[in-house]
């Protein structure tokens, strides 16, 4: 009977950690849902403060002192922003584009 007795008490302990492990990832999953949905909105306002000519990239990066992963997360350089707003152009506004002169 020791034997089982002791079996059950490993299966509970084992039971319980496994609960506190669920826990953590479940909270940690949420955190991350979070961080990445605010990620998402503080990029979308940070390119309404770049369109709207408010402040340049530059200057956003210093005045909240952003880190040079957070630079590259919510405002991207200007090169992949205007490819990022060709590719969202009509294929007929590409079209038009390519028969105007380059000048």
């Amino acid at each position: 009977m020791s034997t089982e007795r002791n079996i059950d008490d490993l299966l509970k302990e084992d039971e319980a950690r496994l609960k506190a492990k669920r826990k953590r990832l479940s909270t940690f999953g949420k955190a991350l849902e979070d961080a990445r949905a605010a990620s998402v909105k503080a990029a979308d306002t940070a390119a309404e403060i770049l369109d709207a000519g408010d402040l340049t990239r530059a200057d956003i990066a210093k005045v909240f002192a952003l880190s040079k992963g957070e630079r590259s997360t919510l405002i991207p350089a200007a090169q992949r922003r205007a490819a990022s707003a060709s590719a969202a152009q009509s294929p007929v506004q590409s079209a038009h584009a390519e028969d105007q002169p380059n000048y």
